[in-house]
């Protein structure tokens, strides 16, 4: 929705701002001529060339950069407008066709056409129609109070609904989805007033509707970010689901290990609530994720800037066995804390001289129970770390007289082929003292028994 108040507030506010008080035509454009006007009626019906629109206007929003003045300066030349407006009633325009491009952020401008009224510091803008690439919105209505002296920009949509491409848009506000090109339906209204949108009954499905996610989201601020400052984007996700492979199509367009992907498939039909924010190279969410194989709370922080996706997971009751294909691995309750490489595997190399099937990175955690076969097992420690081509890990339980110890290593997810075990054992010094005090005891009825046997 970035894209549409980017060109569209422009052109409300340029036109809201100045403009001779005639019928008037981007038609004609450049500086007004001295020719004949004698005609009046037919000039005012049909203005000379130079009659356009004027560049005069004040705007309250972004700072007016020399960069942003120009680019303003473009789009308005580029519009193709007529704008009606006659003493003490309101103005009428229609916005023909707009094409643009955004400089900084490369959104590009295919196609736009609207019609709307100014009155007295208030703008109604309808029957918007917005192409850009392969992103298509259309949205009936939306009213703006204009800014002035005491007030600024506010706004309030209608229901905006289209077919969007995230590629097409996603660059200003959330770069990591730049690459993300699987279609998708939109539904959304849209406010805001100065730098701040707001985003309320936000509804996205695939054409399929196998992924539907539900949501209401704030990005501030919408211009240019000055330094020391940070855009905010942040998004209470209500509710999503994705079924039948659909969260393999979506994360085949991040860096994810293809020997992964098989431990993604078996979580089968996954829904989701919590929260995502979208600071600067980074994208965080918080929630709760349900499987078929239970549900995890958790938080992830991918760091776009240094390739890491770390964070933190725990749950009750999870049958992991379902999920790394050993059914003799029933139910698990954990708490975990991780961090992995997400660089491209070309990077990986470059970067670690790696060219294994597991991800780079480490997890750390504790099990209050787990349970294998007809065992149960309580307060396991566990601590594992991966060079890409292997797993090491120990994972052990304390207790009073020994600790029992398990050291294993893997190269691959398939853990039935490429697991291997080593147990151990290692007494405390709790088996010390137990030990002692045993030997003492068998050292007095020894001597209590040589006693009576000489007597």
């Amino acid at each position: 929705m970035n894209i549409l108040m980017k060109f569209l507030l422009p052109v409300v506010a340029l036109l809201a701002a100045g403009g001779p008080v005639c019928a008037q035509s981007q038609a004609y454009k450049g500086w007004p001529g001295h020719d004949d006007i004698s005609d009046l009626k037919e000039c005012f019906a049909n203005p000379p060339k130079g009659y356009g629109n004027v560049p005069f206007y004040w705007w309250t929003g972004d700072s007016l950069r020399l960069d942003r003045l120009a680019e303003q300066l473009d789009i308005l030349a580029d519009a193709d407008v007529v704008m009606h407006h006659k003493k003490d009633h309101p103005t009428e325009i229609e916005l023909k066709e707009l094409q643009a491009e955004d400089r900084g952020s490369g959104l590009k401008l295919n196609s736009m056409h609207c019609n709307a009224v100014i009155d007295k510091g208030h703008a109604t803008v309808r029957d918007i129609e917005i192409v850009s690439r392969s992103t298509t919105l259309s949205i009936d209505s939306v009213n703006f109070t204009l800014p002035d002296s005491t007030h600024t920009l506010a706004y309030q949509s209608s229901t905006v609904k289209g077919n969007v491409l995230l590629a097409d848009i996603s660059q200003p506000f959330a770069p990591v989805l730049k690459k993300f090109k699987m279609p998708l339906n939109l539904s959304v209204k849209v406010s805001g007033e100065g730098q701040t949108m707001r985003f309320g009954d936000i509804v996205v499905t695939n054409p399929d509707k196998r992924l539907c996610v539900k949501a209401n989201g704030i990005i501030t601020p919408l211009g240019h970010v000055e330094e020391g400052q940070q855009r905010t984007i942040h998004f209470n996700i209500t509710s999503m689901y994705a079924r039948k492979g659909v969260k393999e199509q979506i994360l085949a367009y991040f860096p994810v290990k293809e020997s992964m992907m098989g431990l993604i498939k078996s979580t089968g039909d996954i829904s989701y609530h919590g929260t995502l924010t979208v600071p600067k190279k980074h994208v965080v969410m918080n929630g709760t994720l349900s499987t078929v194989a239970g549900s995890l709370a958790f938080n992830f922080d991918i760091d776009n800037a240094n390739k890491y996706l770390s964070g933190h997971a725990s749950t009750n009751q999870f049958a992991l066995g379902r999920i790394i294909s050993v059914p003799d691995f029933k139910n698990i309750a954990f708490d975990a804390t991780f961090n992995f490489s997400i660089a491209s595997k070309k990077k990986a190399q470059e970067l670690h001289r790696h060219t294994g099937k597991l991800p780079l990175g480490w997890v750390k955690g504790t099990a209050s129970e787990a349970t294998y076969k007809k065992l149960t097992l309580h307060h396991i420690v566990w601590d594992i770390t991966s060079d890409g081509d292997i797993a090491k890990g120990v994972a052990g339980i304390e207790g009073n007289i020994a600790d029992v110890m398990c050291e294993f290593s893997f190269v691959n997810t398939d853990f039935e082929k490429s697991l291997k075990c080593k147990p151990s054992f290692k007494f405390n010094k709790l088996a010390d003292k137990l030990k002692g005090v045993k030997d003492k005891v068998k050292d007095k009825i020894k001597e209590k028994f040589t006693r009576k046997k000489t007597s």
